[in-house]
């Protein structure tokens, strides 16, 4: 039987279309999602969201949803919108993007996850989840640490980063009675589920936590780059943005933390040739981003965290 094995490395990846959007769409083009056919792109100094057909980048309409829209999710109910300035979630027809209707939800929802038929809205600014029936009906809202940022659902529970206290909460899907909390590192801020671990990005130390599905517990640190905050996983890989990127080995790992090794990668606009290798020790609360870190980032870099193998 061989050893399990787990990787890192890092890669840029070259953009393969660039996409213009309409005048009055544009800036502050926050977060993005797709339903398969087309793409949600949300603009939030605008208050409106762009279809986009992904195929060819057309743009077939721009419409106008709440204030300061911060996620997108498309979910087989329709496409929401969170709208972090007026404390709502908008809905969507897929088909041509008109509005099935507007719900109100906590304080600052800046967060959307699709989990047991249900939406969930991450309100960071009162430190809860909303649990929302596809209908958008309120079922319940429960209490999680401070100032939620991203999560990620199991098949049966609720994971969320909480990025302002260093911990992770487990609800449970059906209840919503919290199954645990957990230490992560510096500023939780994205989740991703591999079908056994629960994979959280650590902003503020630039790290990446996995932790056991079944009880929290950490099993391994790695380190990927200052400002770790989007990750997704694609059925063999995780992916994690970060401003700049550390290799990782499991032959660097000493008990549970991975020390980085290879040419640290500097990118985006605080690239500074003259400080890499540098973390950064203010604690600095992360732009505004969607819960599985969709927003767009400036000549960001990406980081895959290949799973362990038998």
């Amino acid at each position: 039987m061989r050893r399990a094995v787990a990787e890192s490395e890092s890669r840029e990846l070259p953009a393969l279309r660039d996409i213009q959007l309409p005048r009055g769409s544009g800036g502050g083009a926050e977060a993005l999602a797709s339903d398969g056919i087309s793409l949600w792109i949300a603009s939030q100094f605008q208050n409106t969201v762009t279809r986009v057909r992904a195929s060819d980048g057309k743009t077939l309409e721009t419409v106008s949803v709440g204030s300061q829209p911060v996620a997108v999710l498309a979910d087989p109910s329709g496409i929401w919108v969170a709208n972090l300035g007026d404390d709502t979630v908008t809905q969507l027809d897929p088909s041509d993007g008109s509005m099935l209707g507007t719900f109100p939800v906590g304080h600052g929802p800046g967060g959307l996850v699709s989990g047991g038929n249900n939406i969930w809205v991450l309100n960071r600014n009162d430190s809860t989840v909303t649990k929302l029936a596809r209908d958008g009906t309120t079922l319940a809202t429960f209490r999680v640490g401070t100032r939620p940022t991203g999560a990620a659902w199991d098949g049966v529970n609720l994971w969320v980063a909480n990025n302002m206290s260093d911990t992770v909460t487990k609800l449970d899907g059906a209840t919503g009675a919290p199954v645990g909390t957990f230490p992560a590192g510096k500023g939780p801020f994205g989740a991703a589920f591999d079908g056994a671990n629960v994979w959280v990005t650590n902003f503020f130390d630039g790290t990446v936590s996995k932790l056991r599905g079944s009880d929290g517990a950490t099993l391994a640190v790695f380190p990927v780059g200052d400002g770790a905050a989007g990750i997704t996983f694609d059925g063999v890989s995780i992916w994690v943005t970060s401003n700049d990127v550390a290799l990782a080995s499991p032959s660097r790992c000493r008990g549970r933390r991975c020390r980085p090794h290879g040419r640290r990668m500097a990118a985006g606009p605080r690239a500074d040739p003259a400080r890499r290798g540098e973390r950064s020790t203010g604690r600095r609360h992360p732009h505004p981003a969607t819960a599985s870190g969709s927003r767009a980032r400036s000549a960001a870099s990406i980081a895959v965290v290949r799973r362990a193998r038998e």
